[in-house]
């Protein structure tokens, strides 16, 4: 029987903080970017603008599945008080990394993304986040 594991990425319960010692990216929030990756990440004016994403999740290696969730989120979206999602993205590898689990994924600027870009994230994101971060709320 497989173990399962499920935790934000850079959270308070995940490898990185439980096992690694390190603090999480946010102390109370589930963003993986700290304020300095933002100011050198995210190019944002009004209602334009861009967000760098990478992310090369090492111990995909080590698992015969990996799959992600990631949301690009408003904080504070227009001084509201509370976060809004803007976008999601489902992406992983099964074979230890070798086979991906979107095979062409969402067209971007007419390329294959290797990601299925929505609109919005599943149960499943909001059930993990709540787990790590039991008072978030987003929009």
């Amino acid at each position: 029987m497989s173990k399962l594991q499920a935790f934000v990425d850079g959270g308070k319960n995940s490898p990185f903080v439980l096992w690694g010692g390190n603090p999480p990216a946010h102390p109370t929030m589930p963003y993986y970017l700290t304020a300095d990756e933002v100011k050198n990440q995210v190019n944002f004016t009004k209602d334009a603008g861009t967000v760098k994403i990478f992310d090369a999740p090492g111990a995909v290696a080590a698992h015969e599945e990996a799959y992600f969730e990631t949301a690009v989120v408003a904080i504070n979206h227009k001084a509201s008080g509370r976060d809004r999602i803007l976008k999601a993205f489902d992406w992983g590898w099964t074979g230890k990394g070798t086979t991906p689990t979107v095979s062409k994924g969402t067209d971007i600027a007419g390329k294959d993304s290797g990601l299925n870009i929505k609109s919005s994230v599943s149960s499943r994101f909001d059930n993990i986040v709540k787990n790590d971060y039991s008072t978030y709320v987003h929009d």
